[in-house]
């Protein structure tokens, strides 16, 4: 009801009071999620829920929302994130973007054996060289 209302401190009090231990974790992600930008990573920061954030955020695919979130306050899990990113698109079959997020974060490897797998062997020996 009160998620519903827009009344996020209330619906975060009853969760955390209330919910067990994964609740809280999703009224604080939405709630950031609301108020987006600086105020959602202060926001999850005073609860130290930023991480669960991101996780979660990465769990649901919404990765706009998770690399802002990465970019401000979390710079350290950016990595984490551009990989699993890049498996989302490597299974939705773009290639050449999952190959960028790859790269970001160091994993060529895991490039070059994207290519391989779907034998493409030119990209995969332009990625290996």
């Amino acid at each position: 009801m009160y998620k519903e209302a827009g009344q996020w401190p209330e619906a975060y009090r009853i969760a955390k009071a209330h919910g067990g231990d994964v609740v809280p974790k999703h009224i604080a992600y939405f709630w950031a999620k609301s108020l987006g930008g600086d105020s959602a990573v202060k926001l999850l920061q005073r609860h130290g829920l930023l991480n669960d954030a991101i996780d979660l955020g990465v769990e649901k695919g919404e990765f706009d929302f998770v690399f802002e979130l990465c970019r401000l306050g979390a710079k350290h899990k950016l990595p984490e994130v551009h990989v699993k990113y890049a498996e989302q698109l490597e299974d939705a079959g773009d290639f050449a973007k999952a190959e960028q997020f790859y790269l970001q974060a160091n994993k060529a490897r895991e490039v070059v054996l994207m290519y391989m797998h779907n034998q493409d062997w030119d990209s995969a020996e332009r990625i290996a060289e």
